[in-house]
């Protein structure tokens, strides 16, 4: 994972299902920001050993868990900086059978009622979302991997309307769903 993450040469990288014990590894390999990281509850209850964690180059800010009112934690979000601009960072990873979709879809519309409250900076969301992106709002919101030709997959990275897709992509090693994808957005 370590070789794949440098060879994007990414200023964020998201992760879900990662090991708490493998998070040290993978921070300090990465920047010399801590990592921000949460145990996905919604999956693996309160004591859950692997959560979603962010890697970033820049500076972080108010990060912390994306707390749910009923399915517990299922991402972590934190507020980056670039050029004087903010926006919101967050690494989701949404309940998944043998759950029903429905809870996946309320932590989504949580998420985004949430992020509302906040003013609504500009928000990049990536994780799996567990086919849960019926309900984005279709004119908010950019799929960055709609101009490519594998869209079926659960691994998404979303972009408020606020940004542009310049490019992505998916590292496809044909075993999975949930290959690493990329994406260069901008304003």
């Amino acid at each position: 994972m370590l070789d794949e993450i440098a060879k994007l040469n990414a200023d964020i990288v998201l992760l879900q299902e990662v090991e708490k014990g493998d998070l040290t590894v993978l921070s300090e390999a990465f920047s010399d920001i801590p990592a921000i990281y949460h145990g996905s509850e919604n999956l693996g209850g309160a004591r859950a050993t692997f959560g979603t964690a962010i890697l970033s180059r820049l500076p972080l800010y108010d990060a912390g868990a994306i707390p749910h009112k009923t399915t517990q934690a299922f991402g972590v979000w934190a507020t980056a900086v670039m050029e004087n601009k903010k926006f919101i960072i967050a690494s989701i990873h949404l309940s998944s059978p043998p759950s029903t979709g429905a809870a996946a879809s309320s932590e989504l519309a949580w998420l985004i009622q949430t992020w509302r409250g906040v003013n609504s900076p500009p928000i990049i969301v990536g994780g799996d979302f567990s086919d849960a992106t019926e309900i984005m709002p279709k004119s908010s919101w950019t799929d960055s991997l709609t101009k490519t030709t594998q869209t079926q997959r659960s691994t998404r990275m979303l972009i408020s309307s606020e940004w542009k897709r310049f490019d992505a992509g998916i590292v496809d090693d044909g075993k999975s769903s949930h290959d690493p994808i990329w994406a260069i957005t901008g304003k």
